[in-house]
Order: structure tokens, then C-alpha cells, then sequence
């Protein structure tokens, strides 16, 4: 997924570096390169941002995937949680973890 990150792009617009990733998936999914990496990153070891990780797991989830979700959608701070929903709305309007993420 760290590979992903290699499809930023540089814009005139978003923060200093102008650095943005954008979902291959579906473009209109995007965020700045510096928000990508979760709290447990640390100098040289960058983590992805859970929510990211649950978008790329979505699509279509496995056995393995679902099960992370849920040990993982409790965690997620209202901020996390409301761009997962924003994304899922967008790559995948009827996902079943729309109830999880709204009705949890």
C-alpha cells in the first residue's frame, strides 16, 4: 500500500510541498501526502493512516480484511472515521461497512 503513496502528484494547491495522493482507484479520493501516515509512524518507518488501509481493504474485502475492520472502526477518531465514510461514498456507494461506520 506504501507504494500508493508513489502516486502523488505535485499541485499548486493543498499544503507547502503541494504533495497530493490520489487513489488509483478513483481520483476523486485524495489527500495530502503528509496525512497519509497513522500515529505509529515514527522517523523512517511510516505507517499508513488506518483509515487508508480500510479504504484499499474495501475493495472487495476478504476474510482477513473484514476482520481488521472491525478491531480497527472502534479506534478511529470521529475524523478517520467521517473520511473512510466520505471515500466509501464515493468508490463504493453500497458497501456493507456503511452500516458499521454510521449505525456503530
Amino acid at each position: 500500500m506504501i507504494d500508493d503513496v508513489a502516486d502523488s502528484h505535485d499541485t499548486n494547491e493543498g499544503d507547502a510541498a503541494g504533495r497530493w495522493w490520489v487513489y488509483r482507484r478513483d481520483t476523486r479520493v485524495r489527500r495530502t501526502v503528509q496525512s497519509l501516515f497513522g500515529p505509529a509512524s515514527r522517523h523512517g518507518c511510516p505507517v499508513l493512516a488506518p483509515e487508508v488501509q480500510l479504504l484499499y481493504k474495501s475493495a472487495p474485502p476478504r476474510a482477513r480484511d473484514e476482520a481488521d475492520f472491525y478491531a480497527v472502526r472502534d479506534a478511529l477518531s470521529p475524523a478517520q472515521r467521517q473520511w473512510l465514510v466520505n471515500a466509501l461514498e464515493l468508490t463504493a456507494p453500497t458497501h456493507p461497512w456503511h452500516l458499521h461506520l454510521n449505525g456503530s
